[in-house]
């Protein structure tokens, strides 16, 4: 099922007083935090950059999900996109490359 037909569902279930944010808050939340938990020891282990939310790991994820059925991406496409997604998470591991970058960048 693409994004626009799970739409087109929650539409019309929320047309017939299903509500979704309520039903679905505690999910979510709980969601959230175990991101957060991953996050952190990503974070203290070098994995991860600093400075990333949860919030903004569960929009890029959203993102890229939502993105791929809107483009009818193959399963080869989707999981370059997440290796995308999870290449700019990493922390840089060296400044030479992010130097090398800005070098670019500015010419």
């Amino acid at each position: 099922m693409n994004t626009s037909h799970k739409h087109d569902l929650i539409d019309a279930l929320s047309a017939a007083g299903i509500d979704f944010t309520t039903q679905f808050a505690g999910m979510a939340d709980k969601l959230e935090t175990g991101v957060q938990r991953m996050l952190e020891r990503a974070q203290s282990s070098g994995a991860v950059r600093q400075g990333v939310t949860a919030h903004e790991v569960m929009g890029l994820i959203i993102g890229a999900s939502q993105s791929a059925d809107h483009i009818g991406a193959g399963r080869d496409s989707q999981i370059r996109m997440v290796d995308i997604v999870c290449d700019g998470l990493r922390e840089p591991h060296s400044s030479e490359g992010v130097d090398e970058r800005s070098r670019k960048s500015d010419r």
